[in-house]
């Protein structure tokens, strides 16, 4: 797979990424499954994915950063996967909570009254922004153009570079689109 395909096709996964959790922020919402918490952390991830994905892009143009944006879509990917295996997928965020026969369906709806759901994916959320401002801090101290859309991450110490095997990043845009399967809810390939 060419570089400049590999780079288009990642962008366009987080993409839509983003607008797989929003339409799952969206669905929740319309069916008054009312966990304002969850909804807004799942719309500030949703806001983040363009923006990340050019930052990883922007990565892999200088062998010294490449590490640093392969584990941002790590940690990327280590997220849409958490939420697969909660069952934060398309089908169960649009099951009317008031409809009996939709309720005890196939789908089963996530655990949304679980204490620590929302302080768990403000972790891994967390988690994401300081590795984007790591990201974002390599690409400023090797001169390189940041992307017009990168939100303006606060400024942080460079680590020493590593760069990262070639396939990792086409292994990881697979891993990525078997979870995102599962957040659509279609059949996994």
């Amino acid at each position: 797979m060419p570089k400049e395909d590999a780079e288009v096709t990642a962008v366009e996964f987080l993409i839509k990424t983003g607008n797989t959790i929003k339409t799952i922020e969206t669905n929740l919402e319309k069916n008054r499954i009312d966990r304002k918490a969850i909804r807004q952390l799942l719309n500030e991830y949703s806001s983040l994915t363009e923006s990340d994905g050019r930052l990883m892009n922007a990565a892999r143009q200088e062998p010294e950063c490449a590490n640093r944006g392969l584990f941002l879509a790590y940690t990327h990917i280590e997220l849409i996967t958490w939420l697969g295996k909660l069952n934060f997928t398309i089908p169960s965020s649009s099951i009317k909570w008031y409809s009996l026969r939709q309720f005890s369906s196939k789908y089963r709806l996530p655990s949304f009254w679980n204490s620590t759901l929302s302080s768990d994916l403000q972790g891994q959320l967390d988690h994401i922004k300081k590795t984007a401002a790591l990201v974002y801090a390599d690409l400023q101290a090797h001169n390189i153009l940041i992307p017009t859309t990168a939100i303006d991450y606060p400024k942080v110490p460079v680590g020493d570079p590593c760069a990262p095997p070639v396939e990792a990043y086409e292994q990881l845009l697979h891993r990525g689109t078997l979870a995102l399967q599962v957040l659509e809810g279609g059949p996994v390939t």
